[in-house]
């Protein structure tokens, strides 16, 4: 199911562009979700891990992460807190208002789908006999029709400042979520990824 509603966004974000997209960049998404009640006028520093850690898909194939450009993504995260007015701080030796951390996942969906013959051949006397209703099956399991490789960073914001010791939880007051098919060069997957960052700090005007 996950499949396939994976297949069916990325065919919905296509339908979005007059012809189909026309760049990969068109297929990125950008998803920011926050604490309404959170205090975020009084957050003054924060701290940054110095790695993007990698979290597993329970769908799908996991694909190998490049962490040549971490720093690079690292840095644009941190650019955006700092243009906040917060300042970054050694957890080591000062406890910060929020710890921000920067996880990714890299993953390759098959769709193994049934298509409707019938509808796409309507007529051809190679049919003869059949209609709408009848699909094909497949007795084999080796062939994928479909292949979409997909990634996701997320950027998750979590308050220090009061911690829950009964439920030994932290609370996360900002989540940020890009995804998109991967594809393209290396900087250019880097420039997509910089540019959804920026936009996640752009449309969250709370922070």
């Amino acid at each position: 199911m996950r499949q396939a509603a994976l297949a069916a966004a990325i065919g919905l974000l296509a339908a979005c562009y007059p012809g189909g997209a026309e760049t990969l960049s068109d297929l990125d998404t950008v998803t920011t979700q926050h604490d309404p009640r959170a205090d975020y006028a009084s957050i003054q520093t924060y701290a940054l891990p110095s790695s993007i850690e990698v979290t597993p898909s329970p769908y799908g194939h996991p694909l190998t992460i490049d962490h040549s450009n971490d720093t690079a993504i690292l840095a644009t995260v941190a650019a955006n807190l700092d243009k906040l007015g917060w300042h970054q701080v050694d957890p080591a030796t000062v406890t910060p208002d929020v710890n921000v951390m920067v996880a990714v996942t890299a993953t390759r969906y098959r769709e193994y789908v049934s298509y409707p013959f019938f509808t796409w051949y309507p007529g051809w006397t190679g049919f003869t006999g059949y209609d709408e209703t009848w699909g094909v099956y497949y007795p084999y399991g080796g062939g994928y029709p479909t292949v979409i490789d997909a990634g996701s960073l997320r950027i998750d914001m979590l308050d220090t400042r009061a911690p829950n010791a009964t439920t030994k939880q932290l609370t996360a007051i900002w989540t940020a979520s890009l995804n998109g098919v991967i594809g393209g060069s290396t900087q250019s997957m880097l420039d997509r990824i910089n540019a959804g960052i920026d936009q996640a700090f752009a449309q969250s005007p709370y922070l």
